[in-house]
């Protein structure tokens, strides 16, 4: 991950923002950045995410 989390979750805001996407499926630091992104900003749609490895 480019920049570290700090780069990555307000990009993720913003991606989500964009697609209006509602699930999420993520892996390893990606389930961790997600969920940073979603309690930061917990108007997204995001409805589930689901987190492996």
């Amino acid at each position: 991950m480019l920049g570290g989390p700090e780069r990555a979750v307000p990009r993720l805001i913003e991606r989500l923002q964009a697609t209006g996407a509602q699930l999420l499926v993520c892996h390893s630091l990606g389930g961790l950045v997600a969920l940073q992104a979603l309690r930061a900003a917990p108007e997204l749609p995001v409805r589930r995410v689901v987190c492996l490895g």
